[in-house]
């Protein structure tokens, strides 16, 4: 059974193994090229969400993204064996570049879109780059613990606001969920009915257990690491220690020989 690649089911499958080597080289380096993206769009972010830096325009920054994804697409297309599996394993960049191209869609909500989906992007090439955190969330199923994590805090963040009339909109249940399963517990947000308080009490309970999980996990991940780098230094040390022994034996070896021609050539006299 052939297994699900699901990068490229999201659109963020990047360069197949089975291309040439010159179209992974390619793409690796627009994959270093990403980074720098991955930076601009956080930045633009900012700018728009909080007006500072007046001076830095929009719709450049726009521009620039936006050209990158459509070079970066038109180069790869070009020089790729199969051009149709890159445009189907890649198909969240021509979304990018048909919604978000800036001269068109402007005054349009699809900008809006094509923004938001630059996001995902950003953590395809995150989670692509940092392969400590891919191999840290894969070890002990730390990734699906996470999961949980969230999807307790958001379903305990709704649900307390139906229980308790002192927390009047989900986003402060989550809020309230989320220092409260970490026993973080600021206290701005708090339960003042029976009901809401044994609520709550459940999720301390599950925070303490969830989260000595993740710790415990993380723990196991960092003593591994440490394991691994020792393995190494002895594997090396070991590989030494077997090339002066070989080293020592064939020295000792020849003085044998040079012995052994010594006996025979007085025995001959």
């Amino acid at each position: 059974m052939n297994k699900i690649n699901w990068k490229a089911v999201v659109g963020l499958g990047g360069v197949s193994t089975t291309e040439r080597q010159v179209v992974q080289q390619v793409g690796s380096i627009f994959d270093r090229m990403m980074l720098v993206v991955v930076l601009l769009i956080p930045f633009q972010w900012y700018i728009e969400q909080t007006g500072h830096l007046e001076f830095v325009s929009i719709t450049l920054l726009d521009w620039v993204i936006w050209l990158f994804f459509a070079l970066e697409t038109t180069i790869m297309v070009s020089i790729s064996r199969d051009k149709i599996a890159y445009l189907a394993n890649n198909w969240l960049n021509l979304i990018i570049i048909v919604f978000g191209l800036p001269f068109f869609w402007v005054d349009t909500p699809l900008i809006v879109l094509a923004r938001a989906l630059r996001w995902l992007v950003v953590i395809g090439v995150l989670v692509n780059r940092f392969a400590a955190l891919r191999s840290l969330l894969s070890r002990n199923h730390l990734g699906i613990t996470l999961s949980v994590a969230v999807i307790i805090v958001l379903l305990a963040g709704v649900l307390i606001v139906a229980i308790d009339p002192a927390i009047g909109n989900i986003t402060d249940g989550i809020w309230w969920a989320l220092v409260t399963i970490t026993t973080v517990g600021y206290g701005d947000t708090v339960p003042v009915s029976i009901e809401g308080r044994i609520f709550a009490s459940v999720l301390i309970v599950a925070g303490v257990v969830l989260f000595s999980l993740l710790t415990a996990n993380i723990s196991a991940f960092l003593i591994d690491q440490h394991t691994d780098e020792d393995d190494e230094i002895i594997a090396d040390a070991l590989d030494a220690l077997e090339q002066r022994i070989e080293k020592m034996e064939n020295i000792l070896n020849q003085i044998h020989l040079k012995l052994e021609d010594k006996e025979s050539q007085k025995t001959d006299k």
